[in-house]
């Protein structure tokens, strides 16, 4: 991947738009990895924290954000 992920932020907009569930996915997520959901709400992720959770649903976020914003390869 040619982009560079930290400078992108990955925002709850972006989340909804994948098609994952706040309550029951987004939020214990994060909480597993140490991130309040209200820090979280205000700041968002880089792109490149995401990725690096080696998590599927958290790159496919990042995939179709980059999709969305034309910044992909394929």
């Amino acid at each position: 991947m040619s982009v560079d992920l930290d400078t992108i932020i990955i925002t709850v907009t972006d989340i909804k738009k994948a098609g994952i569930c706040l309550g029951h996915g987004a939020r214990p997520f994060f909480a597993a990895r140490g991130i309040e959901w209200p820090e979280f709400m205000r700041n968002g992720v880089t792109a490149r924290w995401l990725w690096d959770t080696e998590d599927g649903y958290a790159q496919m976020i990042v995939t179709r954000k980059l999709e969305r914003e034309g910044l992909s390869d394929g």
